[in-house]
């Protein structure tokens, strides 16, 4: 079959993250189309996340594929352009099959093909294997009532089949083809460029072990995490290699859950003199010292910790399992070891004050962080904090499961969002403007040559254009 996906960001959304905060490559969408590939399927990507096209003019990119078959991941920030555009292709070519993926739909399946009637199969879960038997079974024409992890509209009933199980052995499925994407992808943080060689994502385990209310992994990984080998993901790091790729991110739920796999796999990369520079996220509480160190000698420039509040009653609420003292010991271990750290901090929980949200930002400097990230609480069909939020009547499902919300707009003992956001703001001026984080800022780049190599690229004109639109 003539297979096109599309990975749908928002051009009136994305298009200023593109330019912000860099456009990263749809991994989880280019594992799909290398399996499809690999079963004989001819198969077409097309990111908008660079690109930036109208709904109407990624239509007509997509009628030029002349597809058998049109698939597009979703996310909560990307459903409604996705929505938009699968709605003008369904009224263009309405004999098309048009399938939903990704973490959106997974949760959403029943909602979507009750309430949108261009959508015609919604893939759950980790898709690999489920989407190339759909493409075989619609293109031999067999029944698809047997095939795992699909839900779909027939005379309109919606029917939903069993769950696929998890790929335990994730060894196994083959590396992504990143040959089928056409763009060059950049990382950047808080309006910085970090990317200064070829750059790519890569997946080294799957699934998250925790819970946190904020978050939907739990839903799509079962909580069940699963590792990749150091010597597969060897194999694929040398690939990347030769093929001229010098820096990477793995994009990992947590990257350092088991840290004897992690020491191997740096261990290796020293071993085999593997010249790529590369960075992940993961938690306060799985960030040893030697490990970390261990981490650094092997390339990796900076972690990224979710850290999220400084007031322990609102870390229980979000379920974190962590404490102060656990975050205050990651970072120092990452600047004992001459790592950058990267901290996520997310403010507006309900019932959280003025003082306390301000108490977190002033926090992100008293630990040596040196970049940290504030964000709005918002929720979604799938963390369990929308689950309460809707059981305590503060949000109607049928309004914002499509879009999700911001909870200091719907919980009335919150923060109004506009005030955090000044607080945020008035955060950041202090942040980078205080003269002992300047002066060590000024010093770890001169120390560090990956450093003074991202400052040469963020003082080009256009990368300084960027940085004066963020801030």
């Amino acid at each position: 079959m003539r297979i096109t996906l599309v990975y749908p960001s928002n051009p009136s959304v994305e298009d200023q993250f593109a330019s912000l905060e860099g456009a990263w490559p749809p991994i989880g969408l280019l594992y799909v189309a290398t399996c499809l590939k690999e079963a004989g399927h001819n198969v077409r990507i097309f990111d908008n996340g660079p690109q930036g096209f109208s709904a109407e003019r990624l239509v007509h990119w997509i009628k030029s594929q002349d597809p058998d078959l049109v698939g597009f991941t979703t996310l909560t920030i990307t459903t409604l352009f996705a929505d938009k555009v699968a709605k003008l292709l369904k009224e263009e070519l309405p004999e098309i099959p048009v399938v939903y993926g990704g973490y959106h739909a997974t949760i959403n399946h029943r909602r979507i093909l009750k309430e949108q009637p261009f959508v015609d199969f919604v893939v759950r879960g980790e898709g690999e294997t489920i989407v190339v038997e759909l493409a075989d079974a619609l293109e031999s024409g067999k029944n698809i009532e047997g095939i795992r992890g699909i839900s779909f509209r027939e005379n309109g009933r919606i029917h939903v089949n069993q769950d696929s199980p998890l790929t335990e052995d994730i060894n196994s499925i083959s590396f992504p083809d990143r040959s089928l994407l056409q763009h060059e992808y950049l990382g950047v943080i808080n309006g910085f460029r970090t990317t200064i060689e070829k750059f790519t994502t890569i997946v080294s385990s799957r699934g998250c072990p925790y819970n946190c209310t904020f978050c939907a992994a739990s839903v799509h990984g079962r909580r069940k995490w699963r590792g990749r080998s150091p010597e597969n993901i060897m194999e694929e790091l040398s690939y990347l290699s030769d093929q001229g790729f010098g820096q990477i991110y793995f994009v990992d739920d947590s990257f350092t859950v088991k840290s004897s796999r992690v020491i191997e796999l740096c261990r290796q990369m020293k071993k085999e003199d593997l010249d790529m520079y590369w960075a992940t996220e993961t938690r306060v509480n799985l960030a040893e010292k030697e490990m970390l160190r261990t981490m650094k000698q092997s390339g990796c420039t900076g972690l990224y910790f979710g850290i999220e509040s400084a007031i322990p009653w609102i870390l229980e609420y979000y379920r974190k399992r962590i404490t102060l003292q656990m975050a205050k010991q990651a970072i120092k271990n990452c600047n004992d070891v001459g790592m950058d750290s990267f901290a996520s901090f997310i403010l507006g929980a309900p019932g959280e004050t003025l003082a306390e949200i301000w108490a977190t930002i002033m926090f992100a400097s008293k630990i040596g962080v040196d970049f940290p990230d504030f964000h709005i609480l918002g929720a979604g069909p799938g963390m369990p904090i929308w689950d309460d939020l809707v059981h305590q009547g503060y949000v109607d499902e049928d309004k914002y499961w499509r879009t999700g919300v911001l909870v200091p707009d719907v919980v009335p003992n919150a923060v109004p969002s506009e005030k955090i956001i000044e607080l945020i703001r008035r955060g950041f001026r202090h942040f980078l403007t205080r003269p002992k984080y300047i002066t060590r800022q000024l010093i770890k780049t001169c120390m560090n040559p990956f450093r003074r190599k991202v400052l040469r690229i963020n003082t080009s004109l256009n990368n300084l254009r960027r940085l004066v639109n963020f801030y």
